[in-house]
């Protein structure tokens, strides 16, 4: 109830963006995009992508795990793997 996600996107751009908003806890979620969501993004399930955190200098990742703080966010530019 406390972690919220959600996708933003065009056709240039595509953010997954993943919220916890506990004042006190600490979550680790397992994040997944459905292959119906992919294609209604308008992204191939057979092309593997990459997930770039916007608000952090972490490197690029093409498993996006993450460990929400208490009241911290992620937001992550998803883009084809080059």
């Amino acid at each position: 109830r406390q972690v919220y996600s959600y996708l933003r996107y065009t056709d240039k751009q595509k953010l997954l963006v993943v919220v916890n908003f506990s004042p006190d806890k600490t979550y680790k979620p397992t994040l997944r995009l459905p292959q119906p969501l992919l294609q209604r993004l308008g992204l191939d399930p057979n092309v593997f992508y990459t997930y770039t955190d916007l608000l952090s200098q972490a490197p690029t990742t093409e498993n996006p795990t993450v460990t929400l703080a208490p009241q911290s966010a992620y937001i992550f530019e998803i883009k084809p793997k080059q």
